[in-house]
């Protein structure tokens, strides 16, 4: 399985979806036009990899700011590892974000609020 690394814009993140060596990253700000479009390719690769998916998984979201139509994007491909949350499988998402931006913070409890995978909010400092 061939793995996605996509650099960072100012509009989209940068995106690391390796399964070889374990590093299941998005990365940046999200607030292109059509996320659906750009995010298609990941919604793919999950849905090849969870076909063959390693013991554990952990993606690891850090984004300093996403707009409402990444938020239903996200939505939509963690439900794809949503799958795997079962049995001999185990898919947590880290969930980071900057001390005070309760924003993305509730954002990412939002997410959670919708999804059956365990979700650990990790703070940072700016």
């Amino acid at each position: 399985m061939e793995p996605i690394n996509l650099r960072e814009t100012e509009i989209s993140p940068a995106i690391t979806l390796d399964k070889e060596n374990n590093i299941f990253l998005l990365q940046g700000k999200s607030f292109m036009e059509n996320p659906k479009a750009f995010y298609a390719p990941v919604k793919e690769w999950i849905a090849d990899y969870i076909s063959y998916p390693n013991k554990k998984t952990v993606f690891d979201i850090s984004l300093d700011y996403l707009n409402s139509a990444t938020l239903k994007s996200l939505l939509r491909i963690l439900q794809y590892l949503q799958k795997l949350n079962h049995g001999s499988y185990e898919v947590v998402v880290r969930w980071h974000y900057i001390v005070g931006d309760d924003d993305i913070y509730e954002q990412g409890e939002a997410l959670a609020a919708n999804l059956e995978i365990p979700f650990k909010f990790v703070s940072h400092n700016n």
